[in-house]
């Protein structure tokens, strides 16, 4: 059916966080890592706090701010993975947890299935502003597979709809196999790159000798992509802090305006081969990832000449690159 947005219908809108930067209210995100990580400790943990109105700091251009305090939200809590009376509860009372501001599903009195059926029965009944699957590929619908893109291209718009519709944060916890066991159903379920494709933002959480972090990835506009750091520890009263890790390979956020003015006048003259212009930017102190993660910021587009070499350009300064490349060879 034809049925096109009418111009007064299409109002830009401000997206809703729960957790500024990395979970937005309305948009599903995908949490996945290898077994054992603390995927579920640290869910456990930004629940409990959340329903005491303490929400996890906000990330803007790498950087983390202070935790935010609000009003406390409600959440709903599924989960297979663990008995839920002897794991689940302990930890969130232990935490702190509000006993009025959550719920967890019971599963012995019904198996609980990502569908909008289930969904909006939790909503309908406690009205929950996050809601927590662990582990999601435990409740997808019968007959519907990881390895199969189009099954959860249809479950993601499915998931998307109702996360839209209610303004929930949809938190969809992956369960990963750690070494060669069950290496093929993670390859499965990363291979059709559909969950963390349609995600708003996805988290993976990561093991560095013995440092644990998240690497959330946040979407900017279509295209674009921003990586934060963010290592995270219990301190000495069990509260959970996070902190900006450093990997080692990563730029600051705030080189990334050098790295922009960078390219843009080392190709104001013309165009440059990208080995050339890489070896310029090392000379200059950049590294290789920064000013290919850049090209784009920077407005530089790109062309082939001499079979496969790479040529970066502006357009404003190179108008016709197919002449300019015809008159390489």
């Amino acid at each position: 059916m034809y049925c096109p947005y009418k111009p007064e219908e299409l109002v830009p809108k401000d997206i809703e966080y729960f957790w500024p930067g990395a979970i937005a209210y309305g948009f599903p995100a995908y949490i996945n890592g290898s077994t054992g990580l603390g995927k579920t400790n640290v869910f456990l943990k930004v629940m409990a706090d959340a329903s005491n109105g303490i929400f996890p700091p906000g990330i803007e251009r790498g950087s983390l701010a202070e935790p935010i305090h609000s009003d406390p939200i409600r959440s709903f809590y599924v989960s297979t993975e663990n008995p839920v009376c002897e794991i689940a509860y302990p930890a969130l009372l232990y935490n702190g947890a509000d006993k009025r501001m959550f719920k967890i599903q019971k599963e012995e009195e019904g198996h609980f299935v990502l569908c909008t059926e289930d969904l909006m029965a939790a909503v309908e009944d406690f009205d929950p502003r996050l809601f927590i699957i662990d582990a999601f590929q435990e409740h997808l619908p019968d007959g519907c597979s990881l390895s199969d893109g189009d099954q959860m291209s249809e479950l993601m718009q499915e998931l998307e709809r109702f996360a839209y519709k209610t303004k929930v944060a949809l938190v969809l916890i992956g369960n990963d196999a750690k070494g060669s066991e069950g290496r093929s159903d993670a390859n499965k379920l990363l291979g059709s790159g559909v969950i963390a494709r349609r995600a708003r933002s996805m988290i993976t959480v990561k093991e560095s000798g013995n440092e644990r972090y998240l690497k959330v990835t946040k979407r900017l506009g279509f295209t674009r992509k921003e990586d934060t750091l963010i290592g995270y520890r219990f301190n000495e009263d069990n509260h959970l802090e996070f902190y900006l890790y450093d990997d080692g390979n990563s730029e600051p956020a705030e080189a990334e305006d050098d790295v922009v003015q960078f390219i843009r006048k080392t190709l104001s003259n013309g165009p440059i081969d990208g080995h050339d212009l890489f070896a310029i930017g090392k000379d200059n102190g950049f590294t290789k990832d920064p000013i290919y993660k850049n090209l784009r910021k920077a407005g530089a587009k790109k062309a082939r000449h001499n079979g496969n070499n790479t040529l970066w350009y502006l357009p404003e300064v190179t108008p016709d690159i197919e002449e300019h490349t015809r008159n390489l060879k």
